[in-house]
């Protein structure tokens, strides 16, 4: 795992790089934290192809406005994307399908959540590394 802090004045972001023990392939998870308002996030799983494209799997995000808009359905709040051909295809936005969800309010469940769902694990995973990073 390799961390790499990327912020500026209105957000703060870190990439964690991950490549499994056994596999040639690379994966980011990005966390982007708004500054000012707490509730305002995204936690990103990418996978990095070996040309460096970042391809979206899931994002989990906090409350700012989305639509689906192929369903034109509008979510203000809490909701995690994931990445489908349908929008892939459509739209060339593999994330832009979204559901809202009460599963998490704020960044480190977020986080959590996606570990989870996604099945990552490990000690490079660990919350508290973010947290000293980041301090929002």
């Amino acid at each position: 795992m390799k961390l790499k802090n990327k912020s500026n004045q209105s957000y703060k972001e870190c990439d964690i790089w991950i490549r499994g023990p056994k596999s040639d392939k690379t994966f980011v998870i990005t966390v982007k934290l708004n500054i000012i308002d707490k509730t305002d996030f995204s936690i990103i799983l990418m996978y990095v192809d070996r040309n460096g494209i970042r391809y979206i799997l899931r994002r989990y995000n906090g409350i700012h406005p989305h639509t689906n808009k192929i369903e034109r359905i509008k979510i203000r709040s809490f909701h995690i994307h994931t990445g489908t051909e349908r929008y892939q295809m459509k739209f060339d936005e593999i994330d832009g399908y979204a559901e809202e969800t009460t599963l998490y309010n704020n960044w480190i469940d977020a986080f959590a959540l996606m570990r989870s769902d996604c099945n990552l694990k490990g000690k490079d995973m660990l919350i508290s590394q973010l947290t000293s990073i980041i301090r929002v």
